[in-house]
């Protein structure tokens, strides 16, 4: 669907919670999907001034826990979170 909308998207050889942010931030992403438990995974990670330091406007996905929602989007500043 990105592909077709003309949109960039940005696929990795493997989901790596140390890199996420970083290639989020260097590729100017601003729609992030999720999937599963990959936004527990995230806010495992130690803390870093750099959290909120991104363009994204936009999470979706499917599988992210109740529990985890409002967590994952105040430490990471994502304006909003949609559920497919």
């Amino acid at each position: 669907m990105a592909i077709s909308a003309g949109a960039r998207l940005v696929i990795t050889p493997r989901f790596s919670v140390r890199r996420f942010w970083e290639d989020v931030r260097s590729n100017n992403v601003t729609v992030i999907q999720y999937i599963g438990e990959q936004c527990r995974y995230l806010l495992r990670a130690p803390l870093s001034p750099f959290d909120a330091h991104h363009n994204v406007r936009l999470a979706f996905g499917n599988g992210l826990r109740k529990d985890i929602f409002k967590d994952f989007q105040e430490r990471f500043k994502i304006p909003e979170i949609g559920i497919l």
